[in-house]
């Protein structure tokens, strides 16, 4: 913040609110820690205490009768569950990929294969992603005040987040991190480089859509109320220890990246000088001309605060002060 004091998270730090008793879920890995966020649950609320778990109160994925004791079975929410996993549209059909991928689907049910999802013993049909979450998303909240929400993530399982309804998200973009990004076989994380540009096409979805359009930049529909991503690139800086001639991962002290962790978190500064972006000639939409992620403008001066960050009053905290969750919302 102090080498990018116009950044969005500088902007944040000046004008936003911190949680000082705020905690993440344990575990906090992909799945639980964004159900997490969009839900205020934890995993024993929500139900999702990994993407890949086994859960005793269900028939096994592909069961078509639901009779005698339930055995349990393997619930698995992350790549397993596309219609294939080794095409970057999750199973769509798409041409022309990976140039294509902005024409992906907005409703992942439309890539998820069913017969890979557990089964339900009340019902004997499956369990969506949403279905298998226990409570309501900040989604649903916005959906129901008529407001349009949006989102982007790495598998189509992430249709989750529209919560037990099924409609707290409109227009989704989930591209399939895990499929195949090499002539030997890899998929979109192992190297640094092509991870920034599976990352690219999520930025350009969401620029779209900050210019009212749908991921895909073809259809106007409004800005939404609520929406994002979820940033891979990284994800895979740390965890590589080398990529594309940059030792990955971080050093001990205070500014311990290291240089593919460096590029790495830099790629929401300026998403059209990352090497890996898709041409702008080939994204639809108009240009997103000034709205790069990661700038804005300046913020006017401010008081300092007085004391420690500002928190909700007394009655709006719960015995333990912890900041209470809003109606309806997990």
């Amino acid at each position: 913040m102090k080498n990018y004091p116009h950044s969005v998270l500088a902007i944040l730090d000046h004008q936003g609110v911190e949680y000082s008793n705020a905690q993440t879920p344990f575990p906090s890995d992909s799945s639980p820690g964004m159900v997490a966020q969009v839900t205020g649950g934890n995993p024993r609320s929500t139900g999702y205490y990994y993407d890949d778990t086994w859960n005793h109160n269900v028939f096994p994925a592909g069961t078509t009768n639901c009779t005698g004791p339930v055995p349990g079975g393997e619930a698995a929410y992350e790549e397993a569950i596309d219609k294939d996993s080794d095409s970057l549209d999750a199973g769509q059909g798409l041409a022309g990929l990976p140039g294509s991928i902005l024409q992906m689907t907005g409703n992942p049910l439309q890539v998820i294969n069913p017969a890979n999802l557990p089964v339900d013993p009340a019902t004997c049909k499956p369990i969506l992603p949403s279905q298998y979450l226990k409570v309501n998303t900040i989604f649903n909240v916005a959906r129901e005040h008529g407001l349009r929400t949006a989102w982007s993530d790495k598998h189509p399982a992430y249709q989750m987040f529209s919560g037990p309804s099924g409609d707290g998200v409109e227009d989704y973009f989930t591209p399939e991190i895990n499929s195949v990004a090499t002539s030997s076989g890899g998929d979109w994380t192992t190297d640094n480089a092509l991870t920034m540009q599976y990352d690219s096409d999520k930025v350009q979805a969401i620029l779209n859509e900050i210019n009212g359009f749908d991921h895909s930049g073809k259809s106007k529909v409004g800005v939404p109320a609520i929406f994002g991503m979820n940033f891979q690139t990284v994800s895979t800086a740390q965890k590589l220890p080398a990529s594309d001639g940059l030792t990955g991962g971080y050093l001990p002290g205070r500014d311990g990246s290291r240089p593919t962790a460096r590029a790495g978190a830099q790629l929401h500064r300026r998403p059209d000088r990352q090497h890996g972006v898709p041409d702008p000639g080939r994204r639809p939409g108009p240009q997103h001309r000034h709205h790069h992620l990661g700038q804005a403008r300046p913020v006017p001066d401010r008081p300092e605060r007085p004391g420690p960050r500002a928190r909700l009053p007394a009655h709006q905290r719960d015995q333990r002060g912890v900041e209470s969750r809003p109606p309806g919302c997990g």
